[in-house]
C-alpha cells in the first residue's frame, strides 16, 4: 500500500485519484509485506519449539 501511495505522489496525482495502475503498483508491495510478516511468524514459532 505504501508503494502505491509513493507512486501516486511521484506521478503528481493525489491519493484519492486512483486507477488500475495504482493497484498494479500497490499489490507487489503488499505481497512483500505479507511475506515478511509470515516469515517472522514462522521463525518465532520455530524458535519457541526449540525451548
Amino acid at each position: 500500500m505504501i508503494s502505491g501511495a509513493i507512486a501516486q505522489i511521484a506521478t503528481g496525482r493525489s491519493i484519492g485519484d486512483t486507477d488500475i495502475g495504482t493497484l498494479l503498483v500497490a499489490v507487489p508491495g503488499t505481497l512483500i509485506g505479507i511475506a515478511v510478516v509470515y516469515a517472522i511468524g514462522v521463525r518465532r514459532e520455530h524458535l519457541a519449539g526449540l525451548e
